[in-house]
């Protein structure tokens, strides 16, 4: 817990002028912590293209992808797959599953390959 991959993601989110509101209590690499990060990128980066500003769009968008390929993608399928193996409800499933979907479908749209442990890709 708050290895350095955790660090990592604390800086990406300071970078882009966002802290973790349970900083120390919860590592800053949970999975709703890293989807919610992506999402304030993809915020940003319409607040920027509603500006006309072309260059500080594609700086957001360089960086949704450069950190869902090195965060979440590196993991997040993997977790998604454990959570729909050992969830006891259907909700815990049908999340882990709906979440294997967003991020499948960011993944296709910014062109980054996700990993899955249980494939070995």
């Amino acid at each position: 817990m708050f290895q350095e991959r955790t660090l990592e993601v604390r800086e990406w989110y300071k970078r882009f002028g966002l802290e973790a509101e349970k900083k120390y209590v919860e590592p800053d690499d949970h999975i709703g912590l890293e989807l919610l990060f992506l999402s304030h990128l993809a915020s940003l980066g319409i607040q920027s293209l509603e500006k006309g500003d072309q260059a500080e769009f594609n700086k957001l968008l360089d960086a949704q992808r450069e950190f869902l390929k090195m965060h979440p993608g590196t993991w997040a399928l993997t977790w998604c797959g454990l959570v729909e193996m050992n969830a006891r409800t259907d909700f815990y499933k049908g999340l882990a599953h709906l979440t294997r979907g967003a991020l499948s479908a960011l993944a296709e749209v910014l062109e980054v390959k996700l990993v899955s442990q249980a494939s070995g890709q």
